[in-house]
């Protein structure tokens, strides 16, 4: 069976599409762009086959028409942040661990700290309490063992590495 990009191909190779990578455009038999934006940011296409219909990524139809198939270990990264930008200039294969970083380094992925982190142990009112507790000369070890958590941890929520000081919540 054939993958959607397969058909993507197909598409390319037959003459139904055809791929402006300056533009970033995949553009169909009647000379306008196929795709919409979706609410993620990307260019979807789609695209009907027999009682199905497959959603491709814009930007992985273009860059498969100019380097060929993506294997399965990278990801196409945009290299501006846009993800809607999808000329040929603007993306370049990553890993994906690659993508991640850039979306770290370049604001559009934060990472889930403290109580929006779904693995935290503490509350933000724990928290303020271990500090309070350790300014009063409480030792980090007992802290811990108090609040279910590694000395290492407490030491890092004091010296403010873990949980940025902010505000106590009531």
């Amino acid at each position: 069976m054939q993958t959607k990009y397969d058909l993507a191909r197909t598409r390319i190779a037959t003459g139904a599409w055809c791929v402006d990578t300056a533009t970033g455009h995949v553009v169909g038999g009647r000379g306008a762009p196929v795709g919409y934006v979706m609410s993620t940011g990307y260019v979807h296409i789609a695209i009907k086959e027999q009682k199905r219909v497959r959603r491709l990524y814009a930007h992985r139809v273009i860059w498969e028409s100019v380097h060929g198939p993506i294997p399965d270990t990278m990801q196409v990264n945009h290299i501006n942040g846009v993800k809607s930008d999808n000329r040929i200039a603007n993306l370049e294969l990553v890993t994906p661990a690659g993508n991640a970083r850039h979306a770290y380094d370049t604001g559009l992925s934060t990472p889930m700290r403290g109580s929006r982190n779904g693995n935290a142990k503490l509350t933000p009112q724990q928290v303020s309490e271990i500090r309070a507790r350790h300014a009063a000369g409480e030792l980090q070890r007992t802290l811990g063992k108090e609040y279910g958590v590694s000395r290492g941890q407490v030491s890092r929520i004091v010296l403010g590495r873990r949980w940025a000081v902010a505000p106590c919540c009531s």
